[in-house]
């Protein structure tokens, strides 16, 4: 018999394995984007933009800035997986 746990594991005989709900709830939410964050300056949530920061083999920094006093509200870092590759043979 199996059961779900709250943590999305299927529990059974076997052992604990990932449930296939739990892969596509994190597939859903892989390429998230913030449209409005809580900005401390203006003490309301404002809508923000996102925009590059640092580009490093590993991620890539986004940042994103209130659009009402352009103050930094917070970052997002995105491990990039198709990142294009020059051949230079």
């Amino acid at each position: 018999m199996r059961r779900f746990s709250s943590s999305g594991l299927i529990c059974g005989g076997e052992g604990f394995k990932p449930s296939p709900l739990l892969y596509s709830h994190v597939q859903q939410f892989k390429d998230l984007e913030a449209q409005s964050l809580y900005c401390p300056r203006c003490r309301q949530a404002q809508p923000v933009r996102e925009r590059l920061l640092l580009v490093l083999p590993g991620y890539d920094l986004y940042e994103y800035r209130c659009t009402a006093c352009f103050s930094s509200v917070g970052t997002k870092k995105v491990t990039p997986t198709n990142r294009g590759k020059i051949d230079l043979a």
